[in-house]
């Protein structure tokens, strides 16, 4: 069987965003505020969303003039296009992973298997309270309804090399003093979300408290905050702890969400399988259609499929492995790991 990483695809998206710088500044909690005026062609409406950093490129620049004018937004659209072309190009990764062809039916799409970062790692001291934290917001996902996050590796280092950094040179703020964003230090660690599409990253920042209970009792107690915190469709977290800098202490929460990720998590006795509802291209794993679970890779191939599930019981500490295929028959596996990153007993 062939084998597809997220390492190349074709950049496609029906959405571009014109960008804001941030705008808003907390002494005790900050949240990435780069707002943008997302132009969707195919329902041809204007929203607001927040993004991590500008995606246009010539060529959907070119497509979101024919489709503005097909959808009737005349000279005001053409007008956000110069904009986001102002705006945006200069800004644009300096170049692109190299394109692939759309998967075929069968073919199964996974995640690279070990991601490098592009330095070494610095050490993490505090791996036990920020689990806290990581636990903790699982659960308070699953108390609003939503699933819990499986921890990224990456997104744990460049979460605690921000928080480090910020300590070391006394700042706290989104964009650091060497230019980074939460995207670019993401991307740097080996979290790829992919230009021109809606993946993403966005950060949350602390530093009202030593605890996770404050750091995120604060973030769940501000509107915005929580509406980053809570958002349905983020899969993956990073956290990071520092002390020292102007406020003795620092925390950094990443989340994100990559194409061809699906984490399953295994927490309180409930295996969660999150679902494709955070972006899409030809050549990605799509919405899934079908699952199928075992405590091996080699028993969840011999059940057969079953309509996609967000949700089924699985005790603790009982291993699991999940397959799950789209509507174009592509496949995917994963095996479920604990909001800490721990992955559950092998048997």
């Amino acid at each position: 069987m062939t084998l597809l990483t997220n390492a190349g695809r074709v950049r496609r998206s029906r959405q571009a965003t014109l960008h804001r710088a941030p705008a808003i500044e907390q002494a005790n909690s900050k949240l990435q505020l780069q707002w943008a005026r997302t132009i969707d062609v195919s329902a041809g409406r204007l929203t607001q969303r927040r993004s991590p950093e500008p995606v246009a490129t010539p060529a959907n620049i070119a497509s979101m003039v024919r489709g503005l004018f097909r959808s009737g937004w005349g000279a005001l659209g053409i007008a956000l296009v110069a904009c986001l072309a102002f705006t945006s190009l200069a800004a644009a990764h300096a170049a692109d992973p190299t394109p692939t062809s759309v998967a075929p039916t069968g073919t199964v799409l996974a995640p690279d298997a070990v991601q490098t970062p592009a330095a070494s790692s610095p050490p993490d001291t505090f791996r036990d309270r920020e689990n806290r934290l990581a636990l903790l917001l699982g659960r308070a996902r699953v108390d609003a309804g939503l699933l819990p996050l499986a921890r990224s590796p990456a997104l744990d280092r460049a979460a605690l090399a921000h928080a480090q950094d910020m300590a070391a040179q006394g700042y706290m703020e989104h964009d650091a003093p060497d230019g980074s964003t939460p995207g670019s230090r993401a991307m740097q660690q080996g979290y790829d979300t992919g230009a021109g599409a809606s993946w993403m990253v966005l950060e949350a920042i602390s530093a009202i408290s030593d605890e996770p209970e404050g750091a995120l009792g604060w973030w769940l107690g501000d509107g915005l905050h929580r509406r980053l915190v809570l958002r349905s469709g983020w899969r993956e977290l990073g956290v990071g702890y520092a002390t020292g800098g102007p406020y003795g202490r620092f925390w950094v929460a990443l989340l994100g969400c990559r194409p061809n990720v699906l984490p399953p998590v295994l927490l309180d006795d409930v295996l969660a399988v999150p679902d494709e509802n955070c972006g899409a291209t030809t050549d990605a794993f799509g919405a899934v259609q079908s699952l199928r679970v075992g405590e091996t890779s080699a028993l969840a191939q011999g059940v057969g499929w079953e309509p996609y599930a967000a949700r089924r019981p699985w005790p603790d500490g009982r291993p699991a492995v999940v397959e799950l295929r789209d509507a174009n028959g592509h496949e995917l596996e994963a095996r479920a790991t604990d909001p800490t990153g721990a992955p559950t007993t092998a048997p």
